[in-house]
């Protein structure tokens, strides 16, 4: 089966933007390490004679790390968009379920919208605070580029009492230029959680997204956690409000 996850209009699913290969390729393969993502998709590419022509035509090489928006036309003309797939040299295989998912947990890495916090930096942060990698799944940096940061077959370390079946995505910020907690998300991170989630509930299409706030304690028991309840702000907006539509499906 291919499913189509965006059947109005797919061009909404993928910016029309220069994407870094890696990027590209871990969107297509997810469940792989990034560098052997790349490894494969330029293999797809090689064997494409067609595809790798015209690529060459945009000044293309084999080597590049960052593809032009015309580059990155050509390669999901070729092989189908990762988000809306067709019979092609995709066929989308769920992602390995070794893990059984009913938790998808989006954060903000409560850092000022006025700074940047790069991926090697955010990952570093986590070492230091003793984690052997980014306690995060995905990080989106303010550009709206989506990271693959651990292994989405290894629990998390982004939700304490919930890491076991759940994959966090944070986004780059969380915190306006005066410290105070803000939804600080710019446009392109917006559009690139809500392309990320719907990959995600591709492959587990049972999993309820929430904020990393929804999963404070109840303290009231009437089932539903209310601001007065909340641990953290994070991730400084209503996930469910925004997102929860995409798993009434």
């Amino acid at each position: 089966m291919y499913i189509n996850v965006h059947p109005q209009n797919s061009d909404q699913s993928f910016p029309n933007r220069s994407y870094g290969f890696k990027e590209l390729a871990v969107l297509y393969f997810p469940n792989i390490a990034p560098a052997s993502a790349s490894i494969r998709l330029k293999q797809w590419i090689k064997d494409d004679a067609e595809l790798l022509e015209a690529l060459l035509e945009t000044n293309y090489e084999l080597s590049n790390r960052i593809l032009t928006p015309r580059q990155k036309d050509l390669i999901t003309t070729s092989f189908g968009s990762p988000f809306y797939t067709q019979p092609t040299k995709i066929t989308h295989k769920p992602m390995i379920k070794q893990r059984n998912i009913t938790l998808i947990v989006v954060h903000c890495t409560a850092s000022k919208c006025t700074s940047n916090l790069t991926p090697e930096a955010l990952d570093a942060l986590h070492k230091r605070q003793g984690f052997t990698e980014c306690g995060y799944h995905y990080y989106i940096t303010k550009d709206g580029t989506i990271h693959h940061m651990r292994d989405i077959t290894h629990v998390g370390a982004h939700a304490k009492g919930y890491n076991t079946p759940s994959i966090g995505i944070a986004y780059e910020g969380g915190l306006d230029a005066s410290g105070r907690a803000a939804d600080t998300r710019t446009a392109a991170q917006k559009q690139s959680l809500e392309i990320l989630l719907r990959f995600l509930l591709l492959s587990y299409p049972a999993a309820k997204i929430c904020g990393h706030r929804d999963l404070s304690p109840d303290l009231n028991h009437n089932g539903t956690i209310e601001p007065c309840e909340y641990i953290k702000q994070c991730p400084c907006f209503c996930v469910s409000i925004e997102y929860g539509y995409l798993g009434d499906r």
